[in-house]
């Protein structure tokens, strides 16, 4: 996994566990295509955390 991956991954996890928490693994995802601003963090951390509102949603 190259940088680019590897950020947007960490971002993603983070994003993740502040609406889940860790005990529910994050989804397999594919990195998207680069957004024409921001970073790949941040883009990973928006996406996780719509990702872990969607999953607490399924949960209710």
């Amino acid at each position: 996994m190259d940088d680019e991956q590897q950020t947007f991954f960490e971002g993603f996890q983070r994003g993740w566990e502040s609406i889940v928490g860790p005990a529910i693994a994050p989804p397999d995802i594919d990195l998207p295509p680069a957004f024409l601003s921001g970073s790949r963090f941040m883009q990973g951390l928006i996406m996780g955390i719509e990702a872990g509102k969607k999953k607490i949603a399924e949960l209710i």
